[in-house]
């Protein structure tokens, strides 16, 4: 995946440096958790007051902030592949997004 993002940026010049790259990779990861975030908010929340039970108005309403900071965790872990931050620091980063979705689950 890093390969496919590196080579996306390989065709604009002033995208060669890493940095950038791992902020565009950030911006891009949190307008698509506010996008996942906002359909979770509006239209399936929409979608779930239609049925008769209230399970799925319950299941919609706890899962869309974990599902948000999901895709930024992501995100952030892409874009520290992306600068080259080290395998012990990615290690960690995995380490404590892993603790998260199991305490949040």
């Amino acid at each position: 995946m890093i390969e496919k993002i590196r080579d996306l940026f390989s065709n604009v010049p002033y995208l060669h440096n890493k940095w950038i790259q791992a902020a565009i990779v950030i911006f891009l990861f949190i307008i698509l958790a506010k996008v996942v975030h906002f359909v979770f908010a509006f239209y399936l929340k929409r979608f779930a007051k239609k049925t008769k039970t209230k399970a799925d108005d319950m299941i919609f309403s706890k899962i869309k902030w974990p599902l948000f900071f999901l895709i930024l965790f992501y995100g952030i872990q892409l874009a520290l592949r992306i600068i080259s931050a080290g395998k012990i620091i990615d290690t960690i980063f995995r380490v404590v997004v892993a603790i998260i979705v199991i305490v949040i689950v």
